[in-house]
């Protein structure tokens, strides 16, 4: 296929990007999208961040929080695996941009 000839065919297909940033973009079934934490499951035991190979989740027991660094989560899917009290879920939802680190802490 000669260079004319693809340029001719992109004229009448439809565009690949989303115009609007605003809009809900449809997410495949098995996407991985990010992490949430259910305070109210989640015992502290801290099986979440000895598995996760990114070490984006640590969990203090002595202060009892639990912060996440979504730039650093590969969404592996370890942490929720390994939740016995299914407290930690993946969701397949599309993250808005990051503009600066921040760490969520529940």
């Amino acid at each position: 296929m000669g260079l004319l000839s693809y340029s001719l065919s992109n004229l009448f297909k439809k565009p690949a990007t989303v115009i609007d940033p605003y809009r809900e973009i449809p997410t495949p079934e098995r996407y991985r999208g990010f992490l949430v934490l259910d305070r109210e499951k989640c015992i502290l035991c801290g099986m979440c961040a000895k598995a996760c190979p990114a070490y984006c989740i640590q969990v203090d027991r002595a202060n009892k929080t639990y912060t996440y660094n979504p730039v650093k989560c590969i969404a592996c899917k370890r942490c929720e695996d390994v939740c016995n009290k299914e407290a930690v879920r993946i969701v397949n939802k599309v993250r808005g941009p990051v503009y600066e680190i921040e760490l969520i802490q529940f």
